[in-house]
């Protein structure tokens, strides 16, 4: 993919890779530093939109419409668990399902914002499971 691609092309993807892990992470990140001469090791512009997409979603957007993951999840746990009252839900498991319905959907062709939606929902499993073992 980026056989082709001339030095000042590759400067440029390792600083649009530095802008978006340190946004991403959330921390100040020294500069990506690229000891390969291996192409394919090289940062991947679809990959970081994707993140830097699920990150302002997940961080903003949805955040300010729907509050906090656990608080979000905790509600459809509620919710689940009046409808399946057989097994003890936890907010965790939500964002499982959430994950699940973005799979079940993509067996009819990619989206862009199945990528999107994926990244994101992976993000408040990790987020609400590990609340959840601080409690």
């Amino acid at each position: 993919m980026t056989d082709n691609l001339s030095n000042e092309e590759l400067h440029e993807m390792k600083n649009v890779a530095d802008d978006t892990l340190q946004p991403l992470l959330g921390v100040p990140e020294p500069p990506l530093q690229i000891h390969t001469t291996d192409q394919n090791m090289l940062p991947h512009p679809t990959r970081t939109e994707v993140l830097r997409e699920a990150n302002s979603l997940v961080n903003g957007q949805r955040q300010e419409e729907y509050g906090t993951p656990m608080k979000n999840m905790t509600r459809i746990m509620s919710m689940v668990q009046q409808v399946f009252p057989e097994r003890q839900w936890k907010p965790s498991d939500i964002p499982l399902f959430l994950l699940l319905v973005k799979v079940a959907r993509a067996a009819e062709g990619y989206k862009w914002d199945t990528a999107v939606d994926l990244a994101g929902y992976a993000s408040l499993w990790a987020e609400v499971s590990e609340e959840e073992k601080n409690v």
